[in-house]
């Protein structure tokens, strides 16, 4: 029989190779000995310096028992009667655990040892720091003093965990082997989705003490991949690889395609017995019996880690697609932003209240990102303000046999509808998301002008490991190539900012003398430098002595069209003729064209437009006043040519007609009271849109219409567009275009305007 015990223990427990008919078969015996009562578990094996070896046994897992000792060829019990903590924490502390939570002197809980077995220890008495109970006070061994027989047994308390601030993760790859990627393609921008797209596959590897070591992977799951996935900035887990395929081995025993330090760091792995639900947010949340140290597992099987496969699944987004009916706005930087949705033709914001972290993290996850890492609910302001739309978001977890395991997708999210009097725009929804590592560095850096804060920045290029500045006549650049450089040129976050625009300078705080000309083609959405189709050509130098350089914010204005103050002033409106003559002014501004290309009575398309400034920073004229256009008709300045422009399109969406408002006078003549906004700006003293203010411009005021006299009745979309020309900078140009479908008609002797829907586009 105590063959039986000891074969099937080796066989379970020690991981001798059997075949799998053996194993059923001493699974079977097993059983049977424990129908006997001779055993209800037996767990870890722990030896002290003599080779005595110890375990605990007929306990739920590793860390409870029956205190057995195997001494003089066999195993055998301890005696209760006077068995205590101290004892208790020597045979713990042996098991590697940090010592005993309670002890078991007199109880059959954890069943008896054969009849027959010795009681090797019998009044032991220990002073708690000793390495092995044989090194405490006992009787003499096998001494059959203890009646009635009770088995000591004890409860170890598991070692505490030290959890690191923010858990280190990694994908890693040996090098050797294409079917390893250890970090992520770049996002192609324009997909409408992306479906089963893999960016990263090979070894999961965390840092822990200053160390990249590899992860525990007996207890591997999907829900435990979920969760790295979440945290390296992915929304989705695939199957796991194997080791072949990212070895690109065709032994079979991979271990024959390892290096020495890579197979022994594999069967030294971190975060012994790791097991997650899928509910959590970091690996770190998940249960885990040690940082490192075999000897705590239990069951563990040595040589397997945590292999990995991030990407996209079905359905999500893509970090960078604009089609889609949520997004992140007022940021320079993907994966952080305001958050808005699609509502009814217009963009409205998150209401925080009622918001958690984990509906953050569907959000994240959804636009095809990792899991939130800040959320703003109340009183930030932190990406600007917007529209309130919704409130009480709530995206529970999918709830599989009783428990959470896995957040669901935004579909399964529930919401109502926000009003002004319980959701204010300091309540607007902000979340920064985790982003995915990119394989390269940036091909263009910032180098700022002064070695501390600046926001004017040399653009250095690294060609072939060759470093250099960019000439400023040497290629052509646009507002596209400044927003990635001004986003993605500096390594630190907290220094990620909006272009302002370019210039030309001297280099002279520039100490290196290689010079590049060529072509940066960005198309403003790249993550990363070096996914623009750059053509750098070294030169000696600049042919004007100038390089580029760029100017970049932190705070930007953003401005946007109030759409529903729009589709009121458009709302069954009529068309009152108006004579040519009271018209002078206009034809003066080119509002109309001249009066032989028209005729003398005309019909006048009037509307409303309420400018609002939901930016961090004040919009102010990009001219200064000495360059402000005097007109003599209004007597007034022009403070910003172009502020507006007005189209009316058919249904071929050919343009019939087209207007625009210089902006003769910039005030804050509305604000918004949530915000506690203080107007400032004033036409008469100096011109500009403070922040939480809007510049309202009614529909009887010049220009503030369009010339439908020759456009006869049907359907059609009017288009506004604020600030089209970019200048000064906004934070979002998404929200600068509004249209509205309308239908001109005639009643009686009238026409009419109607109204069907607004919405910004």
């Amino acid at each position: 029989f105590h063959w039986i015990y000891s074969k099937t223990h080796r066989l379970l427990f020690c991981g001798e190779g059997q075949s799998t008919s053996k194993m059923l078969v001493f699974k079977l015996l097993l059983l049977l000995a424990g129908a006997f009562g001779t055993i209800l578990a037996v767990l870890e094996v722990a030896e002290d310096s003599l080779g005595n070896r110890f375990r605990l046994a007929g306990g739920r897992d590793c860390s409870e028992g029956r205190v057995e000792v195997f001494h003089d060829g066999q195993w055998g019990s301890i005696c209760g009667g006077i068995w205590g903590d101290n004892e208790g924490d020597v045979v713990c502390r042996m098991l590697g655990f940090d010592g005993a939570k309670s002890v078991i002197r007199k109880s059959r809980e954890f069943g008896s040892i054969r009849a027959s077995a010795p009681i090797w220890f019998d009044h032991i008495r220990c002073k708690g720091h000793e390495a092995s109970l044989f090194d405490c006070y006992f009787w003499t061994p096998g001494y059959q003093g203890c009646n009635p027989r009770t088995d000591a047994g004890v409860r170890c308390r598991a070692p505490a965990i030290q959890k690191v601030p923010t858990l280190p993760l990694r994908v890693y790859c040996n090098g050797v082997c294409e079917n390893c990627t250890g970090c992520g393609k770049k996002y192609i921008s324009n997909q409408t989705s992306c479906e089963n797209d893999v960016q990263v596959k090979g070894f999961l590897q965390a840092k822990y003490r200053g160390r990249w070591r590899f992860v525990d992977g007996t207890h591997y799951t999907d829900d435990l991949a979920y969760v790295a996935c979440g945290m390296l900035g992915y929304p989705t887990n695939f199957a796991a690889p194997s080791y072949n395929e990212l070895l690109c081995c065709n032994d079979t025993n991979s271990e024959n395609c390892m290096s020495a330090n890579m197979l022994q760091e594999i069967n030294s792995p971190l975060m012994i017995d790791l097991k997650c639900d899928g509910s959590e947010r970091d690996l770190q949340s998940c249960s885990f019996i040690s940082w490192s140290g075999k000897h705590y597992s239990c069951g563990h099987q040595p040589g397997k880690v945590v292999t990995i496969s991030c990407g996209f699944a079905p359905g999500q987004y893509c970090p960078t697609q604009k089609l889609r009916p949520i997004r992140l706005a007022s940021t320079p930087y993907p994966g952080e932003g305001r958050v808005e949705v699609l509502m009814g033709g217009h963009w409205g914001t998150i209401c925080g209240r009622g918001m958690s972290v984990v509906d953050a993290d569907v959000l994240c996850r959804h636009l095809g990102f990792g899991f939130s890492r800040k959320l703003f609910t109340q009183q930030s302001g932190y990406f600007g303000v917007g529209s309130p739309a919704i409130k009480n978001v709530h995206c529970p977890g999918k709830v599989v046999k009783g428990s959470v395991r896995r957040i669901s997708d935004i579909d399964g999210c529930k919401y109502s509808t926000a009003t002004t009097r319980d959701c204010t725009h300091n309540h607007d929804v902000s979340i920064v998301c985790q982003l995915p590592e990119k394989c390269d560095e940036p091909t263009v850096k910032l180098l700022p002008f002064k070695r501390r804060t600046s926001s004017s920045y040399y653009v250095e290029a690294n060609v072939d490991g060759v470093l250099g500045l960019i000439c400023s006549t040497g290629g052509l650049v646009s507002r596209a190539e400044g927003e990635v450089m001004c986003r993605t040129g500096t390594a630190n976050e907290e220094e990620r900012k909006f272009f302002e625009g370019f210039r030309a300078v001297d280099p002279t705080r520039y100490h290196g003398s290689n010079r590049f000309i060529g072509r940066l083609n960005c198309s403003g959405t790249e993550v990363n430098s070096n996914e623009c189709n750059m053509t750098l050509i070294k030169m000696r130098n600049c042919s004007n002595g100038k390089v580029l350089a760029v100017d970049c914010a932190r705070d930007l204005p953003d401005l946007v069209l109030d759409v529903t103050r729009l589709a009121q002033s458009l709302s069954n409106r009529y068309l009152t003729p108006t004579s040519a003559d009271h018209l002078a002014c206009a034809f003066e501004e080119k509002c109309l064209p001249s009066r032989e290309n028209g005729p003398f009575i005309r019909y006048l398309l009037r509307f409303d437009s309420l400018v609002m400034n939901r930016g961090r920073k004040d919009f102010v004229p990009y001219l200064s006043r000495s360059e402000w256009d005097w007109h003599e008709c209004h007597k007034h300045f022009h403070s910003h040519l172009g502020f507006a422009t007005y189209e009316l399109l058919d249904q071929t969406d050919r343009s019939v007609v087209q207007g625009h408002k210089a902006s003769f006078c910039l005030e804050d003549s509305w604000y918004d009271t949530s915000l506690r906004a203080i107007p400032y700006y004033q036409c008469s003293v100096t011109q500009g849109i403070s922040v939480g203010c809007g510049d309202l411009y009614g529909a009887r005021l010049d220009c503030q219409w369009l010339d439908v006299s020759l456009v006869p009745d049907g359907k059609y979309t009017l288009r506004v567009h604020v600030n089209p020309f970019h200048n000064p900078p906004e934070s979002d140009y998404t929200n600068n275009v509004a249209e509205c479908s309308i239908i001109l008609s005639q009643r009686s002797e009238f026409r009419l305007s109607t109204v069907e829907s607004c919405r910004i586009v």
